[in-house]
């Protein structure tokens, strides 16, 4: 690969992303009829809300590290603080600017083995934190839409979410029954392979170039989540409890922004985030750009007249997602590892 590809992908990425949100902003208003200055001006802060959100902002830093140091200690493996700190950086970053958070976990596993952490148990902890955390908001949320708390989503939404929940949404499925019973998954996914490969249509060039490699890489993972599978109650219950407290924060932030655009309904507010952030984690775009923004109104249209739903909605992306990008870009720069992460291919793992 040449030397400047990896940081060209770098910059396609945030392109893309910076693209899609200016599209996202630009819909978001102008469906409101609202200007730009006005979203600044329905955020009527008060010091002790300032203080809550910069609070919760740093909560979601802190727990992500102990999501990080729950899944480590699971493995019995030691990670010092700043391996824990730098993966989470680098997680956040490259989470929200690459499609369906594809290089989260894989900047997390650079910035683990920089500190010394193996690549079996760094690919463990990465992927191990990004399956859980994933299936447990998407669990959540699909709670929260059974129990009748559900968006103003009309079909058009849906078709543009399903993608990516398909296939999001596919890949945790066979990680979370590959940690239960991961001797058969392997042989499941191998069978799946030869299947394709004896295809007429689909074998040939597709099955070796895409088909092939991604489920070997599926089965090293699904091996090496199996070694969760093996663990008691009681770490499980860890793992949840950190996954549970690190989206809790997000929905802290969404509530008090909520109070600051005049919201009453808090706890329906608080629902409706929950499933607003597991439709960013599932969107086919970067980070959900574009799509989260322009949904303001239709998550939270039900509860929030259309200028408060739209600006709650860019507050909670300015506190939640492009501060974290911001910040891992700078932090980033400083302690190197970009070009390592934006090289990185399945084969590493």
């Amino acid at each position: 690969m040449a030397a400047g590809r990896p940081l060209g992908r770098v910059v396609l990425w945030s392109a893309t992303f910076l693209a899609a949100t200016t599209l996202g902003i630009a819909w978001a208003l102008h469906s409101a009829k609202m200007r730009p200055d006005e979203v600044l001006r329905m955020l009527t802060l008060s010091p002790a809300a300032i203080a809550l959100l910069a609070l919760f902002s740093l909560g979601i830093y802190a727990a992500d590290f102990l999501r990080f140091k729950a899944h480590s200690w699971a493995l019995g493996v030691p990670m010092r603080w700043r391996a824990g700190i730098d993966a989470v950086v680098a997680n956040f970053l490259f989470s929200w600017i690459t499609p369906g958070a594809a290089f989260g976990a894989p900047a997390a596993i650079v910035m683990l083995t920089r500190h010394g952490v193996s690549w079996d148990a760094a690919t463990l902890i990465a992927f191990g934190k990004s399956a859980g955390g994933a299936a447990v908001l998407l669990a959540v949320a699909a709670l929260l839409m059974v129990c009748g708390l559900s968006p103003n989503a009309p079909a058009v939404l849906i078709m543009v979410l399903l993608p990516g929940i398909s296939v999001v949404g596919g890949w945790l499925l066979v990680l979370v029954i590959g940690a239960a019973w991961p001797e058969r998954t392997v042989a499941i996914l191998k069978r799946g392979v030869d299947a394709v490969s004896r295809n007429r249509v689909l074998g040939g060039w597709f099955a070796r170039r895409i088909v092939k490699p991604s489920t070997d890489f599926m089965v090293k993972i699904v091996v090496r989540l199996g070694v969760f599978g093996k663990q008691g109650a009681r770490v499980y219950a860890v793992m949840l409890l950190s996954h549970l407290v690190y989206f809790a924060m997000f929905v802290s932030v969404a509530v008090v922004l909520a109070d600051a655009v005049g919201g009453r309904a808090i706890g329906r507010i608080a629902g409706l985030s929950t499933i607003y952030l597991a439709g960013t984690y599932f969107a086919p775009t970067p980070g959900g750009a574009g799509l989260s923004e322009a949904a303001a109104q239709v998550f939270f249209g039900g509860v929030l007249e259309p200028r408060a739903a739209v600006a709650l909605t860019l507050a909670f992306r300015i506190v939640t997602f492009y501060f974290q990008i911001v910040v891992g870009a700078v932090y980033m720069a400083v302690v190197g590892g970009i070009h390592e992460i934006a090289g990185w291919r399945a084969q590493n793992a």
